[in-house]
């Protein structure tokens, strides 16, 4: 994989990337195929390079930079009057109140919610949204964020998060009279690709074997993240080619992962009830090359074999908890309900940065998820 260099997101590089990996796959003997998909996509690598270019909030000549939470289906500004909204109550979502408006959100104790209330903040702007608002602004410090692009999600209008430490003209400006204010989002319609590699086994039971191949623009190579994880899946693919397993095995490289896990999304949407039924686990492997030892995360029985065969194997390896706001592609299958086990080793300090270099990965490491994997993949009644 080193060779195929930068392979940013939704880019040529990442297609040639995709291709790459699927002649490897086929060479292997495995019947391979090409997913493709697109998807609206706020470009926050962008925004963050150009100060909020694609994304602001205009009053009187003013210009606030924020942080996009929820993005419309094309790149819009909407203008109206600037209207408070008390996120705990239905206050002013009358239709009278709302349509054409612009509701304000301010947190009562000036902090922006964190992951574990997003969902709640959703629901709010859905409801503003069905009331008729134009769009949304949420005031507040974001300072729990640390993907902040990660955070959007679809609705029907814009939703904006901005800074409060910047000086704030608005309730001023709101008691001398009508306020309007505009807020944009620039969105792009983005295509990207899964490659899918498959051989069919004797038994119904379904295995994924999962690892992103995309990097961020930050990096060049995104040596541990992931090209870590594409050797691994690679080399498992190796060891198995040709052989007769008691069930189905999936090897699935997803693509845009880095900007919000778009691939895995695809797939596990693609996939209909009885598919999806079939699927006894989905093994992902995700920034292996980095740390002290690794870190296995996910379903409980699958979490614990993996201990047993590391242990079993003079392998150091601990139970693993994701920093929060984190995600990688088993993510989509847990929402499935399907049993996931994430591989990774715990120094992450140098992703999505230039310094995610080949040097500082750790080969014994990418040899251990390796054995681990191929141990499970291989232990007894797995995957049926």
């Amino acid at each position: 994989m080193e060779e195929l260099g930068h392979r940013e997101s939704a880019s040529p590089e990442e297609l040639f990337a995709a291709e790459s990996i699927q002649d490897r796959l086929q060479s292997l003997g495995y019947s391979t195929k090409i997913q493709p998909f697109t998807f609206r996509y706020f470009d926050y690598w962008r925004w963050y390079r150009t100060a909020g270019e694609t994304a602001n909030v205009v009053l009187q000549d003013t210009e606030y930079i924020g942080v996009p939470l929820a993005i419309p289906p094309t790149s819009l500004t909407f203008t109206g009057p600037l209207t408070p909204v008390e996120l705990e109550s239905n206050e002013n979502l009358s239709p009278e109140a709302m349509s054409g408006a612009v509701a304000w959100f301010q947190p009562k104790d000036g902090i922006l919610p964190d992951e574990q209330s997003l969902h709640e903040l959703q629901q709010a702007i859905s409801k503003v949204a069905e009331a008729g608002a134009a769009a949304v602004v949420i005031s507040g410090t974001q300072d729990s964020y640390r993907h902040p692009a990660l955070l959007a999600f679809d609705s029907p209008i814009p939703a904006l998060l901005f800074d409060t430490r910047v000086e704030n003209p608005w309730t001023e400006a709101m008691a001398n009279g009508d306020l309007e204010i505009a807020v944009h989002i620039e969105v792009e319609k983005l295509e990207s690709r899964n490659v899918i590699a498959e051989m069919k086994g004797s038994g119904d039971g379904l295995v994924i074997i999962g690892a992103h191949y995309d990097v961020v623009p930050e990096t060049e190579a995104g040596a541990n993240d992931n090209t870590s994880g594409v050797a691994v899946l690679l080399s498992l693919a190796e060891a198995l080619a040709g052989r007769s397993l008691p069930y189905t095995i999936r090897f699935v490289a997803f693509g845009s992962e880095e900007i919000g896990l778009y691939g895995s999304r695809h797939y596990v949407e693609s996939l209909d009830e009885a598919e999806l039924a079939r699927i006894t686990a989905m093994l992902n492997f995700d920034v292996v090359g980095s740390g002290p030892h690794l870190e296995a995360a996910g379903h409980e029985a699958l979490a614990n074999l993996a201990l047993s065969i590391a242990n079993e194997l003079g392998i150091e390896a601990q139970p693993g908890t994701l920093p929060p706001g984190a995600a990688s592609d088993h993510t989509p299958f847990d929402d499935a309900d399907v049993p996931t086990l994430f591989l990774f080793a715990p120094d992450i300090s140098r992703i999505h940065t230039p310094e995610d270099r080949l040097e500082f990965v750790q080969p014994e490491l990418l040899s251990a998820a390796y054995l681990i994997g191929l141990a499970i993949l291989q232990s007894e009644n797995f995957g049926q």
